[in-house]
């Protein structure tokens, strides 16, 4: 699978130029500014009485920081000057992938892969990364999937050992050929079944805690 390492990136291009679109305006729905007094001095340099302040304002309070380079990156993307450097060449590479999960499919039935290269992360450790970093760490193994519009499943199938995240999942991701869902799922339960993943409340006494 030649193109799947590249997956990250192209999900970074195509899912910045869908941010690109009018639908947070805070108008139809989501959060709405209050154009009260004090909101207008505080934004002086926006006419809220328009729907165009109002949906700048709107966005401005709404939306944290990685979302706002998101909306600036899609629309640099989508400029008709930069289509065919970025859009156009990630639309191309997205044709290549699902390529490679279609030529895997005509020798496999199922495709087994981690769901994260390692366990799950504890809180804070999630929280002392930004969105950007967590999205290129955790999304390595999932994003071209989603990408090439297949069906998939992630199940737990173990804990962790190691000292630092003991007593974590650690969760594999079964992936399927299009319209495999009857399949997967039951491919799925099987493993699950073998797997033994203890219960919650079993967690300890698998863990030898008690």
């Amino acid at each position: 699978m030649a193109f799947n390492p590249d997956s990250s990136i192209l999900f970074q291009v195509l899912s910045k130029a869908a941010l690109f679109t009018n639908r947070y305006d805070g108008l139809r729905y989501g959060l709405r500014a209050d154009p009260s007094e004090d909101l207008k001095k505080q934004l002086a340099h926006l006419n809220m009485d328009t729907s165009d302040g109002l949906m700048a304002a709107s966005r401005q309070l709404g939306l944290g920081p990685e979302v706002k380079r998101r909306i600036l990156a899609g629309n640099f993307f989508l400029l008709r000057s930069q289509q065919h450097k970025y859009l156009d060449a990630a639309r191309r590479l997205w044709r290549l992938i699902r390529r490679d999960f279609d030529q895997v499919f005509t020798e496999v039935d199922f495709l087994l892969t981690p769901v994260s290269l390692h366990s799950a992360p504890l809180l804070e450790d999630f929280r002392r990364l930004d969105s950007r970093s967590r999205c290129s760490r955790e999304d390595v193994c999932t994003v071209g999937v989603n990408l090439a519009g297949l069906p998939a499943v992630t199940i737990p199938i173990k804990l962790s050992n190691q000292p630092e995240t003991i007593g974590l999942p650690i969760g594999l991701q079964v992936i399927g050929p299009p319209w495999s869902e009857p399949r997967l799922l039951h491919l799925a339960d099987l493993i699950e079944e073998r797997a033994n993943f203890p219960l919650l409340f079993d967690i300890p006494t698998a863990l030898n805690l008690k």
